[in-house]
């Protein structure tokens, strides 16, 4: 079976101690621990946001190696900060995940139910509400994986 996600010798110097990680499509996997033991770190490793050491792999693709395009279609990554100071509305942070085709961003808005918020500014939000317009963005460029 080929992995979904692979991760090899990812590491952050001083914050995560060398890893290496394999999961299969279709797997859920649920990352535990106390505060500060380094899951933050680990997801921001995984999504190659901070500088770091090692290779990840998704369906056979080094992270790394691909374009800002191409990383929002194998990767989405929901930061644990939900600090949105732009003054755009919910459908157009949607739009910005890089929807291919417009059909999807109705679609999307009934999901995650945010049909009646689809015009209101994202700063002007409550914190749950800013969630699921941010994971409607990673929604949108449909990613292999989502962390």
């Amino acid at each position: 079976m080929t992995s979904l996600l692979s991760a090899a010798n990812i590491a952050i110097e001083g914050r995560l101690l060398p890893t290496n990680l394999e999961f299969a499509p279709g797997e859920m996997v649920a990352l535990v621990g106390p505060n500060g033991g380094g899951k933050t770190s680990l997801l921001r490793s995984l999504a190659q946001v901070d500088d770091c050491e090692g290779v990840v792999i998704v369906s056979s693709e080094e992270l790394g190696l691909a374009s800002p395009g191409r990383r929002a279609r194998l990767v989405g990554f929901l930061p644990a900060s939900r600090e949105l100071v732009w003054p755009l509305s919910v459908r157009d942070i949607i739009t910005l995940g890089g929807a291919p085709d417009e059909a999807k961003i109705p679609q999307i808005l009934e999901l995650l139910e945010l049909q009646p918020l689809a015009d209101r500014r994202v700063d002007h939000l409550s914190t749950g509400e800013r969630t699921r317009a941010l994971i409607g963005r990673i929604l949108a460029a449909s990613p292999k994986v989502m962390l």
